[in-house]
């Protein structure tokens, strides 16, 4: 008889599917442990997080005699305590950081904010012994990687107003915008005092002989070095409200086929920025600027490039695009226009020589969920206002 000691192809084939089925299971296994354990840490890092912004902060409210809450900004709070302890509780989107005095909390880079908010109450009836009034705070801290779920804080504070003063409103002209760790204003462009067409955060300003002359800068350049990189808070100011109009405007373009449509329909709704450039200090009531929409990240140190529509002066041939080498940080391509020279003129949109040059982001959801201020214009809390297209502020 013989004896056959090797393996038959049906052998080698079976041997084969048992050890690639056992594989896929066991990878399946690490790769759901994983998960598990990297969403059990960034949970416990969130809560640890809370509870310790939390207990500073009460340790404060419920233990020092609470003067006054009055702004410091759009998303700023000035606390005042009886001793003479004064300090601001900031939230700033751009860093993903919330400071109360001197201690700061930083979200991870899977978690953002939600809409932050003010409430408070001042009636007639007592909460407490010698408390009529309430104030709620609430800041919300989402995680992508735990079902959404809210990781944030809703301070709420008893307190009589005879004793305790809160006024969080002011106008919109002085009104601070704090985003990565610089101050910045907001700018409006109106027809008249009740029919706003945009409002704007400046992002970056550039003079022909002072190429880095602003602090403003630093939201596009490296600190360490003196070169271009990218303007890393934009994408706080990714907008998604009120997008049917743009989209609408865009694909009623008539040269456009059915797959561009689709194309550009859903480039908007994941979401698009409105930019403004400015040169030589116009002022944005005179029109003459360039205002266009763009759908992609100009902080994914990409490329910048695809869907736009221009909005003033004509329409933008390619939108902007992101340089990572060469002289400018970014130009509007087809045209000799840049912005962030290292060295040379400055071009405006016709291509002729600037003094200066401004960028700003249209800060309308921006404002919609990081207000902890009330801003007025003219007297309206800009949250309430309908624009002159006749469209919500804030949807």
């Amino acid at each position: 008889m013989k004896n056959n000691k090797g393996f038959t192809l049906i052998e080698v084939a079976v041997s084969f599917t048992l050890v690639a089925t056992i594989s896929i299971v066991l990878l399946q296994l690490v790769l759901s442990l994983k998960e598990v354990y990297l969403s059990g840490d960034v949970k416990t890092t969130l809560l640890n997080k809370q509870g310790i912004m939390t207990k500073y902060i009460y340790d404060d409210l419920n233990n020092k005699e609470l003067v006054s809450i009055t702004t410091c900004g759009l998303s700023c709070l000035t606390f005042r305590y009886g001793e003479g302890t004064v300090k601001n509780l900031l939230v700033d989107p751009g860093n993903k950081t919330i400071k109360y005095g001197d201690y700061t909390l930083q979200i991870d880079n899977s978690s953002y904010f939600g809409n932050l908010s003010v409430e408070y109450d001042e009636t007639s009836s007592a909460l407490t012994t010698g408390d009529d009034s309430v104030i709620s705070i609430n800041i919300p801290v989402i995680s992508k990687l735990l079902d959404n779920e809210n990781f944030g804080f809703n301070i709420i504070k008893t307190y009589n107003r005879s004793n305790t003063s809160i006024n969080i409103s002011s106008d919109i002209a002085s009104t601070p915008v704090t985003l990565s760790g610089i101050n910045t204003n907001i700018s409006i462009i109106d027809e008249d005092s009740t029919h706003v067409r945009g409002i704007f955060v400046k992002l970056f300003r550039q003079t022909k002989d002072n190429y880095f002359g602003s602090d403003y800068n630093n939201f596009i350049k490296n600190n360490n070095a003196n070169t271009f990189s990218t303007l890393t808070s934009l994408h706080t100011f990714k907008m998604t409200l009120n997008h049917e109009s743009i989209i609408n405007d865009i694909t009623s373009n008539a040269s456009l086929s059915a797959k561009e449509k689709r194309e550009i329909s859903q480039s908007y709704q994941d979401g698009y920025y409105s930019l403004l450039l400015n040169y030589n200090d116009a002022a944005l009531s005179s029109g003459n600027y360039y205002w266009w929409y763009q759908t992609n990240n100009i902080a994914s140190k990409e490329t910048l490039k695809g869907f736009y529509v221009g909005f003033e002066n004509g329409q933008a041939p390619n939108g902007l695009t992101y340089n990572k080498t060469g002289n400018n940080w970014s130009n509007i391509v087809g045209q000799a226009t840049n912005i962030g020279v290292k060295n040379g003129s400055i071009n405006d949109f016709n291509g002729n020589a600037a003094n200066s040059v401004d960028l700003y982001a249209e800060a309308r959801e921006y404002i919609c969920k990081y207000s902890l201020s009330n801003v007025t214009y003219n007297g309206t809390n800009i949250k309430n206002l309908t624009l002159a297209n006749g469209e919500k502020m804030c949807k």
